[in-house]
């Protein structure tokens, strides 16, 4: 009869295996939205733009520093201005 500590030597390899296995890439969009940021960016794009001052006072005025660096960032990569 094995105990234990015999059968836990067995699983070692598959238990490595396991927990050092890389998170298979999934893409949530497909082809329809190629980069989600640039997406966002865009859109923000047009409601800023057709509510001029409205929407971007409530954008600066409700996200913190670190989420409106993150906007400025996708509307650089974007190529789009918020007015």
């Amino acid at each position: 009869m094995r105990n234990d500590r015999d059968r836990v030597g067995t699983y070692t390899p598959t238990f490595s295996r396991l927990t050092f296995a890389k998170k298979p890439h999934t893409e949530l969009f497909g082809t329809s939205i190629p980069d989600a940021r640039c997406h966002l960016a865009k859109c923000l794009q047009t409601l800023t733009s057709s509510h001029p001052n409205q929407f971007l006072s409530v954008i600066t005025n409700g996200l913190s520093t670190e989420q409106l660096l993150d906007i400025q960032k996708y509307c650089a990569l974007a190529k789009v201005t918020l007015t």
